[in-house]
């Protein structure tokens, strides 16, 4: 099979990678109205007790009862492809563990889908200033593809003229609701410092997406 060039395969990614990355890095715009953490808490250990993690038995979403925020999407002179402030940034959306949890009486590593699609952007992101791409960038170019085409965002946006392309680019009007990211952050960071020393003997670097 002919492989597509590097060309072919990340001319696309402009636009999706704009598209979806603003979801994530527009934090400070943010209003959050939080549930309290001990009856979340809770909840969680409930439903995740009924599970062994062995196999197949372990839910399908983790059990979080995260508040919903607003944010109004609109350009940043943050998260860029290749600024000096960059990688660091892109980093920061990331808890420690990188997003990986450990769940159940075994410690049985999971990674929330959320940390897995930042990812796959930093990759494209790293990808597109290296002017290379790898088998893993075409995994995270079409594994995004898809969870693009599984949510079918029907928000109705306004198109720009094509004079305006230049300077202008089209967001959706007003504000839109979504899930506390900084309530998942959190949720994650809490899972590793609980169960960082439990598991020792596991490397999470041995862990991938």
């Amino acid at each position: 099979m002919k492989r597509a060039g590097f060309h072919s395969l990340l001319a696309p990614v402009g636009v999706l990678f704009s598209a979806v990355l603003l979801a994530s890095s527009l934090l400070p715009l943010v209003l959050r109205w939080r549930v309290p953490p001990s009856h979340e808490q809770e909840s969680a250990v409930s439903l995740l007790s009924r599970y062994s993690f062995v196999e197949d038995d372990y839910p399908a979403y983790y059990p979080l009862d995260a508040p919903e925020v607003l944010l109004t999407p609109e350009d940043t002179v943050h998260y860029q492809v290749s600024s000096p402030e960059a990688d660091g940034e892109w980093a920061a959306l990331f808890p420690p563990g990188g997003g990986f949890m450990r769940l159940g009486p075994e410690g049985r590593p999971f990674v929330l889908t959320l940390y897995h699609q930042l990812h796959c952007l930093d990759r494209i992101r790293q990808a597109i200033g290296e002017k290379h791409t790898t088998q893993h960038v075409h995994h995270c170019f079409n594994y995004l593809r898809q969870l693009v085409l599984c949510e079918a965002d029907s928000t109705l946006e306004r198109p720009l003229h094509w004079q305006a392309a230049d300077s202008e680019n089209a967001y959706p009007s007003g504000e839109r609701t979504c899930t506390d990211w900084e309530h998942v952050y959190e949720i994650a960071a809490a899972n590793h410092e609980a169960t960082a020393g439990r598991f020792r003997e596991r490397s999470d670097s041995d862990l991938y997406f």
